[in-house]
């Protein structure tokens, strides 16, 4: 009798494990993410509504590392790096164009596209500032591109209280 219970229990162990692993494993989206137009711009399934607006963001804003602030300090340096800079925008207005494509899993649709519209239009105004290398006009686009986040993050990503009111 105990021999019957000691296996029951081993085997209900086994198989929460194999239930464990099999349900992590039908989550995971190792999908690169969309960069442009032509890039299919909604994550895989089960990978949540908003996967792909989280690394698009991650890879322009979040930390010393993304986008926005190497771009930043590049652009104040006496002469810029036009040509690395000119890599990075373009990169930049790539990602913009893509996060206006995806679908906001709080707020409106028109808050969404209007927001994102103006956000990978001022994206491309930076790229074009720094082809041409008009640094006082590329400083100007990156302040607006900087200083846009809380508008945006209030409607659709929660802001205060993490609400997701919407416009």
């Amino acid at each position: 009798m105990t021999r019957k219970l000691g296996r029951l229990l081993v085997l209900q162990c086994l198989a929460t494990i194999l239930l464990a692993c099999g349900a992590c494993k039908k989550t995971e989206d190792t999908r690169p993410i969309a960069k442009g137009p032509g890039d299919d711009p909604q994550p895989a399934a089960g990978a949540g509504p908003n996967r792909a607006i989280k690394e698009i963001m991650v890879k322009l804003a979040k930390g010393q590392q993304s986008l926005t602030p190497v771009i930043g300090k590049e652009l104040k340096t006496e002469p810029p790096p036009w040509d690395k800079l000119q890599e990075q925008t373009k990169e930049f207005a790539q990602l913009a164009t893509s996060l206006s494509q995806q679908e906001p899993s709080r707020g409106t649709k028109e808050s969404w596209t209007r927001l994102t519209g103006l956000y990978a239009d001022t994206a491309a105004a930076l790229e074009k500032a720094v082809q041409v290398k008009d640094q006082p006009g590329a400083l100007a686009a990156h302040k607006l591109l900087a200083g846009s986040c809380k508008e945006c993050h209030d409607a659709h990503k929660g802001g205060k209280g993490k609400m997701g009111a919407a416009q």
